[in-house]
């Protein structure tokens, strides 16, 4: 044992010198033409990341839509009256563009008309036909479901043609103290058509975008037949000249009041509640437990600190003036894994270090029960295929995504630790293992982007980032199960299939391309950062052959870290991706300087290389003690 050890280490001494490497490799500067240091690198992009982060909001006019939704409110705009009658009119435009990355099934001229409402009893008119009449006792808001999908309460098929003009009036007799509509425009997959359609105020020149509607009322309800054309819903309409009232007072036509609103202080949202600040959050944990001379901590208790202290705050806002996009509205949307699993990260890792793990203490903290709940919401109401796999409805009920293999995976762990639970950690592994078996390509051992339950197709591409949350989810399952686990196998079986298929598509500048098995596709930042950080942990815990990953780990290692410019911000980060349709619009997806998307992939990266470098370092300086 001792001489197979001791040839271990002379190997791994020369295959040091054949890449060039020091003893003291990893305590060089930046600008060393060896290896940068981690710690410094970390520090530069962790430093520069608080530095940017403002944990304050400013003032903010309306959106021009509301994911995709335009909003009434008549009571706030106008006297409220139960015994009333409400209008609003609106001019309707539809563009000409047709999207080149829409679904077939989404392309216009045939649209669906979504609508929801408070109590009472609610008439659309869309030129002169009535697409809506109906009468609720209830209360309907839109209902969060994925990026772009609000759900509405009902929906009408209409005519919608590129290019054309509508009339749009809606009529409300209120049954309750609110007097609200909600209602957009939609493509057959719940897409909202936002980008297409537009409202603006009947005969008002050069009106905010914001502004959609010109708003009359109340009218007196039971002298008027709801089901009767009212004066102020006729045809032809003067717009300047007064109508009689509830009561009798004058009426005339007006806009509806505008609020000023709340939205976070810097652009790229970096305190927001995001998937996102999930990844950053914990991997500043990380960064801070692997440098001695770097703690974190307060900006991690201060930033989480900063959602618990306005959470209410903003959902006050949001009931106040029926918004559905809000700072912090994934939270308040709560359907996606990106709005659970990995935001809660955090919180679950801050409840271990205080509580202890598996202690059944703090149960009643604010923490355990952001994590908890988390936990349960992909547990019980996540959407899922026949198998049980994790499903999205976004591009098209049920779809696979590759990115939620860690957006699941990692909260059910870490609350699988946390309360010493094994159907958090059971469930974890059977969504790791069957999104392995429905999205890895066996050809070439990388995954794609997505599979489409409904025909068991997969989608276009092999997705750079995608492939990027596979790995580091089967690489933090692998550092969290005990070797003799019944899945472990399993997992180190698929983990090392997808690692020795990014292996062979590395680039020769170091890092992987937006599509990985593309290389007309550019080079692309935080899936390359993922990758790497997966060859570290492989080649320090022994399941990769060291031979084999260790150059390309150095070699991915140098060209990420070269995308740190002066100021600590990374280059080269692709934005938020859905799934698209070939390999052209992936390379057409924008790149953003320090896109917080790829920030926590870096610094868990530059963790895991000093990780590895202080075990090449141990093993070096052991063999020349010998």
């Amino acid at each position: 044992m001792k001489d197979r050890a001791l040839h271990w280490s002379k190997h791994i001494l020369l295959s040091c010198t054949a890449l060039g490497l020091s003893l003291q490799a990893a305590a060089m500067p930046l600008s060393s033409a060896t290896i940068p240091d981690p710690a410094r690198v970390a520090q530069s992009v962790a430093d520069r990341l608080v530095a940017d982060t403002t944990f304050a909001f400013k003032p903010s006019l309306p959106r021009a839509l509301d994911e995709g939704y335009s909003h009434i409110d008549f009571y706030d705009s106008l006297t409220a009256s139960t015994d009333g009658i409400y209008f609003a009119r609106a001019h309707v435009s539809v563009n000409n563009e047709q999207p080149v990355h829409v679904l077939p099934l989404d392309k216009l001229s045939t649209a669906r008309f979504g609508i929801s409402h408070s109590a009472g009893t609610v008439r659309v008119i869309l030129d002169d036909r009535v697409i809506y009449q109906r009468t609720t006792e209830t209360s309907h808001k839109p209902r969060g479901a994925d990026y772009d999908r609000y759900a509405a309460n009902h929906y009408v098929e209409v005519d919608l043609q590129p290019g054309s003009e509508h009339e749009l009036i809606v009529k409300m007799a209120p049954a309750g103290d609110e007097a609200r509509v909600w209602l957009g425009f939609f493509s057959a997959s719940g897409a909202s058509l936002g980008h297409r359609v537009s409202f603006s105020p009947p005969e008002l020149e050069l009106a905010p975008e914001y502004l959609h509607y010109l708003v009359a009322g109340p009218v007196d309800g039971e002298r008027h037949d709801f089901t009767a054309q009212h004066p102020l819903e006729a045809d032809s309409i003067d717009f300047t000249r007064t109508y009689p009232g509830l009561a009798g007072q004058e009426l005339r036509w007006d806009l509806p009041r505008v609020h000023l609103h709340r939205k976070h202080s810097d652009k790229l949202e970096f305190a927001d509640w995001r998937y996102f600040t999930g990844t950053i959050l914990d991997s500043l944990y990380t960064v801070s437990d692997t440098f001695e001379q770097l703690d974190y901590s307060d900006y991690i208790n201060r930033h989480m600190s900063f959602f618990l202290k306005n959470r209410d705050m903003i959902a006050g806002e949001r009931e106040a003036h029926g918004l559905l996009h809000s700072p912090f509205g994934h939270y308040f949307r709560y359907a996606l894994l990106d709005d659970t699993g990995v935001t809660s990260l955090p919180f679950a890792e801050r409840y271990i270090r205080t509580y202890g793990a598996a202690s059944g203490k703090g149960l009643d903290s604010a923490d355990y029960r952001i994590a908890k709940r988390a936990a349960e919401h992909i547990m019980n109401d996540i959407p899922r295929l026949a198998d049980g796999s994790i499903g999205r409805i976004n591009p098209v009920p049920l779809t696979i995504w590759a990115d939620d293999m860690f957006m699941g995976a990692g909260i059910l762990m870490r609350m699988a630790k946390a309360e010493g639970n094994p159907a958090y950690e059971s469930e974890a592994i059977k969504q790791i293992l069957q999104i392995d078996r429905h999205l890895r390509d066996e050809e070439s051992g990388v995954y794609w982007h997505g599979y489409f339950g409904h025909n068991k197709q997969h989608t276009s591409s092999k997705w750079g980032r995608a492939n990027g949350w596979t790995i580091m989810a089967k690489t933090d399952a692998l550092l969290a199960l005990d070797e003799r686990h019944p899945s472990y196998p399993a997992i180190l079986d698929a983990y090392r299939k997808h690692a020795a298929g990014l292996l062979k598509l590395q680039s020769v500048e170091g890092r992987w391309h937006q599509v990985l098995d593309n290389p007309d596709t550019y080079l692309e930042t935080s899936a390359s950062s993922m990758f790497v950080r997966a060859f570290a942990e492989g080649i320090r815990n022994g399941w990769l052959e060291r031979d084999q990953y260790l150059d390309a780990t150095i070699k991915g290692w140098k060209a990420v870290t070269a995308q740190v410019d002066a100021n600590g911000r990374v280059q080269g980060i692709v934005k938020g991706t859905p799934i698209l349709f070939n390999d052209e619009q992936y390379d057409q997806q924008p790149k953003r300087l320090n896109d917080p998307r790829g920030l926590g992939a870096f610094l868990y990266m530059a963790s895991s290389m000093e990780k590895l470098l202080e075990t090449e370092r141990s093993t070096a300086e052991t063999v020349a003690a010998e």
